[in-house]
C-alpha cells in the first residue's frame, strides 16, 4: 500500500511512518522542518501536496492548529477514493471540518487518537476511533496489532480533558 504521512519528522509522524514502513508498505512523507527526523526508508517529497499523490492512505500527524489548513492544501492532489487518517488529541469540529473538505473529492476520513506517545509499540497499544462501525473496520485493517476503542468527537473530548487534567494535577 502507498501511504504518505505529513509531518513525517515528528514524533508521532516519525513513529506512524516506521510502522507503516513495517509493515512493507511504501511510505512517502513530508515535513515543514525538514528531512532530518523521518525515518529511514521514507520517500521525502518537495511538499505536502507532492507526498499525497498516489497515496492510497494518508496520515496527517501535524499540530492540531494547522491540521484543517494542511488538509485543504492538499485535498486537491489526493487521489479520489483514498483515505485521510487524522490523530488530532482534541476534535472539537475537526472531523466535521475535514469531511467538509474531503467529501467532494470522494476521499474518506478516519478520526484516530493513539492513546501513546512516538516511543510506545502498536502491539496493545489502544487508538480510540471517533466514528462509526465503518471506521472501526477500516482501523482494523490499518492497525491490528492495536486494542481500538470507538467514541465520538464530544465524548472523547471529555475524557481528555479529565485525563489530561489529572497529569497535570499528578505533577503538581
Amino acid at each position: 500500500m502507498k501511504v504518505a504521512v505529513l509531518g513525517c519528522s515528528g514524533a508521532m509522524g516519525s513513529f506512524f511512518a516506521k510502522y507503516f514502513l513495517g509493515h512493507g508498505d511504501e511510505v512517502t512523507g513530508f515535513d515543514v522542518r525538514g528531512a532530518a527526523g523521518a525515518q529511514k526508508g521514507v520517500d521525502f517529497a518537495k511538499s505536502n501536496a507532492e507526498a499525497v499523490r498516489g497515496a492510497e492512505v494518508t496520515l496527517v500527524a501535524v499540530p492540531v492548529v494547522d491540521m484543517v489548513k494542511v488538509v485543504r492544501e492538499v485535498s486537491t492532489s489526493m487521489e479520489r477514493g483514498s483515505r485521510l487518517v487524522e490523530i488530532a488529541s482534541v476534535k472539537r469540529d475537526i472531523p466535521d471540518q475535514l469531511r467538509k473538505i474531503l467529501t467532494p473529492k470522494k476521499v474518506s476520513l478516519l478520526s484516530i487518537h493513539p492513546l501513546f506517545g512516538p516511543l510506545a509499540r502498536m502491539k496493545r497499544s489502544k487508538i480510540c476511533i471517533v466514528g462509526d462501525g465503518r471506521d472501526l473496520a477500516v482501523a482494523r485493517l490499518l492497525f491490528p496489532e492495536a486494542q481500538l476503542l470507538r467514541m465520538g468527537a464530544a465524548e472523547h473530548d471529555k475524557a481528555m480533558s479529565f485525563a489530561i487534567s489529572l497529569i497535570h494535577l499528578m505533577n503538581m
